[in-house]
């Protein structure tokens, strides 16, 4: 009872600036957890950089960015190929099929680096790397045929 009494002695422009600091606090909390986020995903391709043996790599160093610009397109694609994400898989499975070693994939993801995706039927952009691309806008049947793929080809890294 005391409580049912108390919100209504409370005045409309009290609740209005309430919503407004929920709002406020609820924006920041996404903003942080994104840069976070973000931030966490570049440490991770810099540490896989690292790791790299340039002398596995079956490519010159500007091919993996040609790689990586064709599956950010084919991540994003609108035409008539894009699957029910919006994916051109086939294009992804394309390129995955051009890796020759697990150092040509590495290289390929730190190509990629970070870049911002939209899911469909969603609001905002994400920043992804590859990994965090392939499980946004895949499905786990598509990530699994791109492992199949590696897996063809000698390679034992996996998404």
């Amino acid at each position: 009872m005391k409580i049912t009494e108390t919100l209504k002695s409370i005045d409309r422009k009290t609740y209005i600036i309430i919503g407004v600091a929920v709002i406020v606090i609820a924006a920041a909390v996404l903003i942080i957890r994104r840069a976070r986020r973000k931030s966490e995903g570049e440490k991770g391709v810099e540490e896989l950089g690292k790791t790299i043996q340039t002398m596995n790599l079956t490519y010159e160093l500007p091919q993996y960015s040609t790689f990586a610009d064709a599956l950010e397109s084919h991540l994003s694609d609108k035409g008539i190929t894009a699957g029910l994400y919006g994916v051109n898989q086939k294009g992804v499975y394309e390129v995955f099929g051009k890796m020759n070693t697990n150092d040509d994939v590495k290289q390929l993801i730190v190509a990629f680096g970070t870049r911002q995706f939209r899911k469909a039927y969603t609001f905002g952009r994400h920043d992804c790397t590859l990994s965090q691309a392939l499980a946004l806008l895949m499905t786990t049947g598509e990530i699994r045929e791109i492992n199949e793929i590696l897996k063809e080809n000698n390679i034992t890294y996996q998404f």
